[in-house]
C-alpha cells in the first residue's frame, strides 16, 4: 500500500516538473504595442495623436504576434522599416529616429523635426451664407471661439502639414457647431501660409420658415389703428424668413424682443404708455400675434347688429376712457344709430373689484337716467354684463362669446324680450 502511495507522488511531482519546463520553454510574444510620437516645437495635441494612430497601424503590422527575443535581435531593422514607411506617408516633418523596446507591450517612440516654414498665425473669416444681417449677427454671436479650433489645431504646424489636419478640423468644426449653433452647418476653406488665411461659411439647415403670418390686436385701442403699423411690423417679422424653423425657436426671446420694440418706441405709442407682448409660434409657416394695449387710456369701436325685427337694429359704440388709476376708469361713450340717425352719449366711472369683474355706473344724457354696471369676465371668450335704469327701473343682461377677435356674439334678455346680437370689434 505504501509503495503505491510513494508511486502517485513521483508521478504527479514528474507531471508538475514536466508542465513548468513546457511553460519555461514557450516563448514570449509581442501582444501589444503603444506609441508616441516627438517633435521639436509645437505639435497639436490631436495632430499628434493622428500622427501616432498612423505609426501604431504600422508598428502592429511589424511587430504583434512577433517572438520577444526574435524582437530584441531584429529591434534596428524594425525601427529602420517604421522610419521608412512613416517617412513616405509624412508631409512637413522629417522622421529623425524610432526607438522600439521590445516586450509583450511593445514601446514605439519616434521623434520628429519640422521642416523649415511654420505656421504662425491663423487669419479666420466666417460668412453666414442667404441670411438677413440681423440673423448673421445673431449666428455669429453664437459661433464666437470657433477660429480657436483652428489655432489649437494648426499654430506651430509646418506649412506643408497642413493636410493633415482636414480631417480632424472637420470633425472638431462639426463638433462645435452641434453645441453651439445646430441650425446650421459649416464648410471651411484653408490656404496654407506663415499666415494661413481660413474661410468659414455656414449654411442653414432645413425646415426653415417659409412663410410669417402676422396678426396684431388691442383691447384698449381699435384695432383698425393698428393696420397702420403693420407694414413697418410685418417688414421686422419677415426677417425670419428663410431662417431655420429650431433656430427661431431657440432664439424667440430675441424676435419677440425686436417686434415689441418696434411697436413700443414709436412716438403715440410711448405717449399712450403702449404696452405690447408677442405670441410667436415658430414652423415653416410661423405665426405672430401681438397684443398692445395702454395702462392709461382704453379707446375701442364696436358694431352692433340686433338679429331681430326692433327699429334701430344697427348700431355703432366709440367708447373713450381714461384710467385715473390702476383700478378706476372714467369714460365717455357715443351711441350712434344710422337708420335713425340719432345719437346717445354716455358719461360714466368703473372699478375693477376683482381681476374678472368691474362694477360701476353711466349717465345717460339723452334719457336723463342712470344706469348700473356690473361685469363678469370668465374667460378669453366668455362676458357676462348687467345693467339696471334707475329711472324707468328696466334689467338688461348679455352674454357674450368671442368668436374671433373681431367678431363676437351675444344673448340679451330684457323685461321685454331675447335676442341674438352680432358685435364688430373695430
Amino acid at each position: 500500500m505504501l509503495r503505491r502511495w510513494l508511486l502517485i507522488i513521483i508521478l504527479c511531482t514528474i507531471g508538475l516538473v514536466s508542465t513548468s519546463a513546457v511553460a519555461k520553454a514557450a516563448p514570449a510574444l509581442v501582444d501589444t504595442v503603444q506609441v508616441e510620437v516627438q517633435a521639436d516645437g509645437h505639435l497639436p495635441l490631436l495632430i499628434q495623436r493622428r500622427m501616432e494612430a498612423s505609426v501604431h497601424t504600422i508598428a502592429e503590422q511589424v511587430l504583434t504576434g512577433h517572438n520577444v527575443n526574435e524582437a530584441i535581435l531584429k529591434r534596428m531593422e524594425y525601427e529602420q522599416l517604421i522610419r521608412e514607411v512613416f517617412n513616405r506617408i509624412l508631409i512637413g516633418y522629417t522622421v529623425t529616429a524610432v526607438k522600439v523596446i521590445p516586450g509583450s507591450d511593445t514601446q514605439v517612440t519616434v521623434k520628429l523635426v519640422p521642416w523649415d516654414d511654420v505656421i504662425k498665425k491663423i487669419d479666420t473669416t466666417v460668412q453666414v451664407e442667404g441670411m438677413p444681417l440681423e440673423i448673421a449677427a445673431l449666428a455669429l454671436q453664437d459661433v464666437t471661439g470657433i477660429e480657436n479650433l483652428f489655432e489649437q489645431n494648426m499654430l506651430g504646424l509646418p506649412i506643408d502639414a497642413a493636410d493633415w489636419t482636414n480631417g480632424i478640423l472637420k470633425s472638431s468644426l462639426n463638433s462645435f457647431m452641434q453645441e453651439h449653433l445646430p441650425e446650421f452647418r459649416a464648410d471651411f476653406d484653408v490656404e496654407p501660409g506663415t499666415v494661413t488665411k481660413v474661410k468659414i461659411v455656414l449654411y442653414p439647415k432645413v425646415p426653415v420658415v417659409r412663410n410669417v403670418d402676422l396678426a396684431m390686436r388691442s383691447e384698449s385701442m381699435p384695432n383698425i389703428l393698428l393696420l397702420n403699423y403693420r407694414p413697418q411690423i410685418q417688414k421686422k417679422a419677415d426677417i425670419m424668413l428663410g431662417v431655420p424653423v429650431d433656430f427661431v425657436k431657440r432664439h424667440s426671446a430675441y424676435f419677440n424682443q425686436v417686434l415689441v420694440t418696434s411697436l413700443d418706441e414709436q412716438k403715440d405709442f410711448r405717449f399712450l404708455r403702449v404696452k405690447t407682448t408677442v405670441e410667436l409660434n415658430p414652423g415653416e409657416k410661423t405665426y405672430v400675434k401681438s397684443y398692445s394695449d395702454t395702462e392709461r387710456y382704453r379707446f375701442t369701436l364696436e358694431g352692433y347688429f340686433d338679429l331681430n325685427s326692433k327699429d334701430d337694429n344697427t348700431a355703432f359704440r366709440i367708447h373713450l376712457g381714461r384710467f385715473i388709476s390702476s383700478l378706476d376708469e372714467v369714460f365717455t361713450e357715443i351711441d350712434f344709430y344710422p337708420q335713425s340717425v340719432t345719437w346717445k352719449a354716455f358719461y360714466g366711472y368703473e372699478r375693477e373689484l376683482l381681476p374678472t369683474v368691474r362694477m360701476g355706473m353711466k349717465y345717460d344724457s339723452n334719457a336723463h337716467n342712470g344706469v348700473f354696471l356690473l361685469k363678469k369676465k370668465f374667460d378669453n371668450k366668455w362676458l357676462l354684463r348687467y345693467e339696471y335704469a334707475f329711472a324707468d327701473q328696466t334689467e338688461e343682461m348679455g352674454l357674450r362669446y368671442k368668436i374671433h377677435d373681431f367678431v363676437s356674439l351675444e344673448y340679451i334678455m330684457d323685461d321685454k324680450d331675447s335676442w341674438l346680437r352680432l358685435i364688430g370689434n373695430f
